[in-house]
């Protein structure tokens, strides 16, 4: 079963799939790398001192997964190993506040670890799978907890956050936005926050179908690259409003291997160029803005 799910996601030619993850390989250690040094700086805010065994061990692992993007490709049986267990060290030490993507991450670099001595269409493919069941699982999560389908999820982002009032409050009337801001803020998840129906409640029910239908539209091998488009568009325009940068970043990257090997490096350079220029956001304002 699993095997033939893996066939579906894509049919790689040898020396196609091998150049696809040896691009996908570097820029993964440099996400890592990305999510291990916004760790750090938003650990070091006041409350945790600079020289602490927390933000030693963190400083070390960032230096560390930055040394194994730039290490030359003989030395990948060492750099992959070592990418491997520096973030599996980061996701434990950061636990319970470990986000989705650093999970994501750790299974990504173990995966690679594990499978790339095999052949390399099927490690792309196990890949692409992993994408595919992420976002479905997602949707699946969104549809079963009703939040979404009421919109009571963006209403109360909306309420309190100062990026999604502005991504998507212009979706709403001034009556609706007056509702939503004259309620106390324990009433989260109760009926006032709610959407009546317009276009921010269609874009919650757009979010929810497509992370359901998308990734099942994508095992279809004509619809298989126009479903990690619109996939690309869903999470990309999601992650315009919420700013998850790293999240999308990692998101969009594993899309692109449904892509042939030329315009995955031209795709991953473009997300890791995008990390760039947040970076030097986040060095410029001094850590406010990310």
């Amino acid at each position: 079963m699993l095997d033939r799910i893996l066939r579906r996601t894509g049919h790689d030619a040898p020396d196609d799939a091998a150049a696809k993850l040896d691009a996908f390989e570097r820029f993964l250690r440099l996400h890592i790398a990305a999510w291990s040094l916004v760790s750090l700086a938003f650990r070091v805010d006041g409350t945790i001192e600079t020289g602490t065994p927390e933000i030693v061990w963190r400083g070390l692992a960032t230096v560390g997964l930055l040394g194994t993007v730039g290490a030359p490709p003989r030395l990948d049986r060492y750099a992959r190993p070592l990418a491997a267990a520096l973030v599996c060290g980061l996701v434990a030490t950061s636990f319970p506040s470990t986000s989705n993507h650093g999970f994501y991450g750790a299974l990504l670099a173990v995966a690679l670890l594990v499978l790339r001595g095999g052949p390399a269409p099927t490690t792309a493919a196990y890949l692409r799978a992993t994408v595919l069941l992420v976002c479905f699982g997602a949707g699946l999560q969104k549809a079963l907890h009703g939040t979404w389908w009421r919109g009571s999820f963006l209403a109360w982002e909306v309420f309190a956050s100062a990026r999604f009032e502005t991504g998507i409050g212009w979706m709403l009337s001034d009556a609706a936005l007056s509702r939503l801001f004259d309620m106390p803020g324990d009433a989260v998840g109760a009926g006032p926050y709610v959407l009546s129906f317009g276009p921010a409640l269609v874009a919650s029910w757009a979010v929810v179908v497509g992370e359901i239908a998308l990734p099942v539209v994508a095992l279809v091998d004509r619809a298989r690259r126009v479903a990690a488009v619109a996939m690309l568009g869903l999470v990309g325009g999601f992650e315009l409003v919420a700013h998850e940068v790293l999240f999308g970043g990692l998101f969009a990257a594993l899309l692109s291997l449904f892509f042939p090997a030329r315009i995955v490096r031209w795709w991953l350079g473009a997300v890791a160029a995008l990390y760039l220029v947040r970076g030097a956001i986040f060095v410029s304002t001094g850590g406010a803005t990310w």
